[in-house]
């Protein structure tokens, strides 16, 4: 691969990813991957042709959409390849109708080490390889939804998410540190820009909030924090996503969104009949997942919503 051609994405390619949406905070433990599965769900089940793409070693991905193990769960290898060499990206297909993966896994270790060890000796052949195997499969889809491992863990793999996305939803929780972690991942913004000065921030995502009808303190006072350092750069979603420990985990334990686990809730059979009848009662689906799953419905509308009032900002500047 020549070392020169390699680092180049053409105009084409960036216009394929124009619909390529990042999920990044520099911390961890913020609802990235709960945001790209759960809305990567929402969005297929409502006939978008959807692509998740995770670039994290721990393949959450992969156990979040009850994957994880089998034949399609690849570890990252097939991306890998396809950065190394530059063929054609293979996902796997139908993980759910109209979405397809690319897992990640331990094989992006191996990737991670390239990315770091070219960067060292001043090398770019491989720097926005992930925007160059995305793009080569793109127009196959709607919406394709980016994971990213926590920036202090691989800060090579968020920029090469940044290199491919248009745009980047930030997760957080409703706290000062934070808050203070998405101000390091906006300066990553001018890190990648010699090969994507276009990536903006969509919005923010308040998650893991404290459930109840009234806005908390805590909530209150992030929105305030973001308000006063996002001015009109990005909204901060209205849609928040409240913090129900036990339906989250339930749905990670049986490898489903959260919408899947709160309709599966919908026809479990009733406890009082399962004792009437003798029959041996599965482990029940808590009752706290409908709740949680109306908040990923508002939340995947809303991206919706932003992505096309974005798009039809640039469809007016085009015009004049």
């Amino acid at each position: 691969m020549d070392s020169h051609n390699a680092n180049i994405i053409t105009p084409q390619e960036r216009l394929s990813l124009r619909r390529v949406i990042a999920s990044a905070n520099g911390k961890g433990g913020v609802g990235k991957t709960s945001v790209v599965t759960n809305t990567g769900t929402l969005l297929a089940d409502a006939g978008y042709k959807v692509l998740i793409v995770d670039l994290d070693s721990q393949k959450n991905v992969a156990i979040n959409l009850g994957f994880v193990n089998t034949e399609a769960d690849d570890e990252g290898q097939g991306l890998f390849n396809t950065v190394l060499t530059g063929t054609t990206l293979q996902p796997a297909k139908n993980i759910r109708e109209n979405l397809d993966v690319v897992p990640g896994g331990t094989q992006l270790n191996a990737l991670g080490d390239l990315l770091v060890g070219e960067s060292r000796r001043g090398k770019q052949q491989y720097r926005g390889g992930v925007a160059r195997a995305i793009a080569s499969i793109a127009d196959q889809y709607d919406i394709i939804l980016i994971d990213t491992p926590p920036a202090d863990h691989s800060v090579h793999f968020v920029d090469e998410a940044m290199i491919a996305a248009r745009w980047v939803i930030a997760p957080l929780r409703p706290e000062r540190k934070s808050v203070s972690a998405l101000q390091a991942l906006v300066r990553r913004f001018n890190d990648v820009a010699d090969l994507n000065d276009e990536v903006q921030l969509l919005g923010v995502v308040i998650f893991g909030v404290t459930a109840g009808s009234r806005m908390s303190l805590a909530e209150k006072d992030t929105r305030e924090d973001l308000a006063s350092m996002l001015g009109d750069i990005a909204p901060v979603f209205s849609a928040t996503v409240r913090n129900v420990p036990a339906a989250d985990a339930d749905a990670v334990r049986r490898g489903m969104s959260v919408v899947e686990l709160a309709d599966a809730a919908t026809r479990q059979t009733p406890f009082w009949q399962a004792l009437r009848d003798g029959k041996k009662q599965e482990r029940r689906i808590t009752g706290s997942a409908n709740s949680l799953a109306e908040d990923y419905v508002a939340l995947g509308s809303e991206i919706v919503q932003e992505l096309q009032r974005q798009e039809d900002l640039y469809a007016a500047e085009m015009e004049v």
